[in-house]
């Protein structure tokens, strides 16, 4: 069924380190997705804003109110809370996971357990400090090495996951906001 490759600790090393190059290009891909989705709602902001705005100086605010039909109402609040959610969703793909209080790693860190400290993870790598850092990597050997690289496959893979989880959802209420945009605007036009 099987086969057993027999692959050398150096071959599993280059192996799990292409994961890692892979992975931080997924994560990569969904924060530029992310960024595109808030481009594209600060547009719908930017039109929304200056229509209305220029609505509300041709005719009085009062009556702008007054014409618009009551069944209107719940799809500009349902197109709202869409495009914040876009927004809001957006902005936590793109949200850094280091220095997050307890609420915030809650919400936007996947459930892992994290390896201690890493030598590749730049925050560790960081709070090990110069002398600390160098000290531990005389220390480790090649097993100590695919094992620590292995951890940090696994907590980015974890983070693409998720990262691409609020992505998924950003798009979402943004295809729905844009949806909700057009029939309204097909609506005010008849």
């Amino acid at each position: 069924m099987s086969e057993n490759l027999d692959l050398d600790v150096q071959e599993r090393i280059d192996f799990v380190w292409s994961v890692i190059e892979h992975t931080s290009a997924w994560i990569q891909s969904a924060d530029n997705k992310a960024a595109a989705a808030i481009a594209v709602n600060s547009l719908i902001a930017g039109f929304l804003l200056t229509n209305a705005s220029g609505l509300a100086m041709n005719q009085n605010y009062t009556s702008l109110i007054a014409v618009m039909p009551i069944a209107a109402f719940p799809f500009l609040l349902i197109m709202l809370i869409a495009h914040l959610l876009s927004i809001l969703f957006a902005f936590f793909c793109l949200t850094s996971r280091t220095g997050l209080g307890a609420i915030g790693k809650r919400l936007l860190e996947p459930n892992i357990e994290r390896p201690g400290e890493s030598l590749v993870f730049f925050n560790s790598v960081a709070k090990l400090g110069q002398q600390g850092y160098l000290a531990r990597l005389n220390q480790i050997d090649r097993m100590g090495l695919l094992d620590d690289l292995a951890g940090q496959a696994y907590v980015l893979s974890a983070l693409a996951s998720q990262k691409h989880k609020w992505n998924n959802r950003s798009y979402t209420c943004l295809g729905l906001t844009l949806f909700l945009l057009i029939c309204f605007g097909y609506a005010v036009m008849m």
